[in-house]
């Protein structure tokens, strides 16, 4: 990414003008702000492994073209984006590794740490990878938990154990048996959603090279191409409705989730065809080729 592409992106796509007088006049507020407008206006998808091409045959930069449209990814791709972009910007980062909850055997996610943010040694987790977003930058600066933060989709908390950051949503019942429940000091039960491993600074591209291999061995059999099994999902945000859009599209069914700032859900289901109408209307980012080839190739309803 150049700078010239930085700054186009920053107030085209993310909507924040001048944003170098942003910066210069208050570092924190500006890198909150520049995080939650990446996951309001970038979506979180795997529309790319849907697509005839297999992302293992496309070169890096193809991914960062496509989020400089608006066009979003998965974490392999948006997050390396946004650490180039808040370089351009003067902040001093690095890659660490996460583990989503279900993957124990592997090291799947990768995030941002920002340095030095406020003052000398501070630390600010940013993820722009995830399909429920963190909408802001989590001081690191706690010692056990964090305070709250309230999201579109959940209530959410970070744990501190040894060299791990935990993140955890709030949920309103659990088994009291679950392993991967946690109470608060203030006695409130929280469910875990992914590890974030602050010691393991990641190279990017050994790590993309890896994780396409992984996609090469799982979406391929006998030479042939195949669609993933998980289905297509899609996360952005609602300007019009104020809500942040969830869509999970199965092999047997299609959901579609509006979470609203007031702690509404709402959900509803949709016909493949009728999803692909909304996306041709909602999100113009996307040519009619580009979806009509995703639709083409996912197996759903």
């Amino acid at each position: 990414m150049t700078k010239d592409e930085a700054l186009i992106f920053t107030e085209s796509i993310l909507k924040i003008p001048d944003p170098e007088a942003s910066i210069a006049v208050d570092r924190m507020k500006f890198l909150n702000l520049i995080t939650e407008r990446m996951h309001e206006h970038t979506p979180f998808t795997d529309m790319c492994l849907y697509r005839s091409t297999p992302v293992w045959e496309m070169e890096a930069r193809r991914f960062t073209e496509e989020i400089l449209l608006g066009k979003g990814g998965l974490c392999w791709a948006t997050t390396p984006f946004m650490k180039a972009l808040l370089e351009h910007y003067g902040y001093k980062t690095y890659h660490i590794s996460g583990r989503p909850q279900g993957f124990n055997f592997f090291d799947f996610h990768i995030s941002t740490i920002v340095e030095d943010a406020v003052h000398s040694g501070s630390l600010h987790l940013v993820d722009k990878g995830l399909m429920r977003d963190i909408f802001t930058a989590v001081p690191l600066d706690f010692e056990t938990e964090s305070p709250e933060y309230k999201f579109y989709h959940s209530t959410m908390k970070f744990f501190r154990e040894g060299d791990k950051v935990i993140a955890y949503s709030q949920v309103p019942a659990v088994e009291s048996d679950d392993r991967d429940v946690k109470y608060d000091s203030n006695g409130k039960h929280w469910k875990q959603q992914l590890v974030y491993l602050l010691n393991e600074k990641r190279n990017w591209y050994p790590y993309f090279r890896c994780i396409m291999e992984f996609y090469k061995m799982t979406l391929t059999t006998g030479g042939q191409l195949l669609p993933p099994s998980h289905g297509l999902v899609f996360c952005t945000h609602l300007f019009e409705e104020e809500a942040v859009l969830n869509v999970l599209a199965f092999q047997d069914r299609i959901d579609v989730y509006r979470f609203y700032q007031d702690g509404t859900i709402q959900k509803t289901s949709m016909s493949k065809a009728s999803l692909l109408r909304f996306f041709k209307e909602r999100f113009t980012q996307y040519s009619e080729s580009e979806l009509r080839e995703v639709f083409e190739r996912c197996h759903f309803h």
